[in-house]
């Protein structure tokens, strides 16, 4: 049999382990996914809770809402967008200097490309409204077989683990 063959008992074990491990991460990270969505909510305008909106129901009052937070939101935001900042990457040692400038470069480059430009602040307002924005480098081969192409496109962190 060849190593690379894997048996049922292989696979079952390897299910599990990765089952496991996605529950474990989704422990952790289940207090942050509720802050963000709390975060998302007050962004959008809805800070009242269930209970607090049923009470008000009840008493026939508006659950009324002053949004103080999507102002300052939008502003930091919006001037990140006109600003247009570039992305730095920044040595670790000393002799990292030379490579972290190449890599300065090539996302500079990258995010020339009119598909990938939006992406970094679409990422930058997912951070600003729930505290965090993931993006996702990945290199597609549809139209250039050999080199392929270099995409960037949100994640959204609620999807992350």
């Amino acid at each position: 049999m060849a190593d690379d063959v894997k048996t049922d008992k292989d696979k079952e074990k390897a299910v599990l382990e990765t089952t496991r491990c996605y529950k474990e991460a989704l422990d952790e990270w289940r207090p942050a996914f509720t802050e963000m969505e709390e975060d998302l909510s007050f962004y959008v305008g809805d800070q009242w809770d269930a209970k607090s909106k049923e009470v008000l129901k009840n008493e026939n009052r508006p659950a009324l809402c002053i949004n103080n937070v999507k102002k300052p939101c939008d502003i930091v935001t919006g001037y990140a967008e006109q600003n247009n900042a570039d992305i730095h990457v920044f040595p670790i040692e000393s002799s990292d200097q030379d490579r972290a400038e190449i890599y300065s470069e090539v996302i500079k480059w990258i995010l020339l490309s009119e598909r990938n430009k939006y992406f970094i602040p679409y990422g930058f307002k997912s951070a600003v409204h729930v505290g965090l924005g993931w993006l996702y480098v990945d290199q597609k081969f549809d139209r250039d077989m050999v080199d392929g192409d270099v995409t960037i496109r949100n994640v959204s962190p609620f999807h992350v683990l």
